[in-house]
């Protein structure tokens, strides 16, 4: 009796981890590219090692990760991707600081990035955007500035170009802050680099 009990659980702890991975889009250092599902209107966060990235709205409810450099794939990396989170997240580690990486999200996602270093391009999503970068250049176009509540840009050391509120800053411990009636924040952080912010 005591074995069938064990048998009889142990099939319903493995049925409930594999329901588990398949709703929640685990993905656990996959060496990609990746293409899983998410909700639309969710938050996201992204922890990127140093490289190259483009970051754009999908056509439907997915995530995708594509190296889009010519590169074998012992070289390619790995992606980890867990949607059972709330915030949801993702971390793509790559090999070579000049690698390149596009990145495809629900156009109406919250995003939340961790830069190590490099350049990153954001443009056509809706929500609200956390980017922080050690070093690096970083471009993101917000839309209708409207959109927003809070913004602050601000870096240890290097530029900023607000473009939808004409403002410009350049030096050390820059920043530009200033509130709307928007529903969305806009917090965008490099310790050495340049920021450029613009509508498209």
């Amino acid at each position: 009796m005591t074995r069938r009990l064990i048998l009889i659980f142990g099939v319903l702890f493995v049925g409930l981890i594999a329901l588990r991975l398949a709703k929640g889009g685990h993905h656990d250092g996959v060496p990609g590219p990746l293409d899983a599902s998410f909700v639309s209107g969710g938050s996201l966060t992204m922890d990127l090692s140093a490289g190259n990235y483009h970051i754009r709205p999908t056509d439907n409810d997915h995530v995708t990760v594509t190296f889009t450099d010519n590169i074998t794939d012992a070289r390619r990396g790995s992606i980890y991707f867990d949607a059972s989170k709330s915030p949801a997240a993702l971390e793509v580690d790559i090999p070579g600081k000049s690698r390149s990486v596009d990145i495809g999200v629900p156009r109406k996602t919250n995003i939340q990035i961790n830069l190590t270093a490099g350049n990153l391009h954001l443009s056509g999503i809706e929500g609200s955007k956390d980017v922080q970068c050690n070093a690096g250049n970083l471009q993101i176009e917000v839309g209708e500035k409207e959109q927003y509540g809070p913004v602050y840009l601000s870096v240890a050391s290097g530029n900023i170009q607000a473009r939808p509120w004409n403002a410009h800053r350049s030096g050390l411990f820059r920043s530009f802050n200033t509130t709307g009636q928007g529903k969305y924040g806009l917090r965008v952080h490099a310790d050495a680099g340049n920021i450029v912010v613009s509508a498209q």
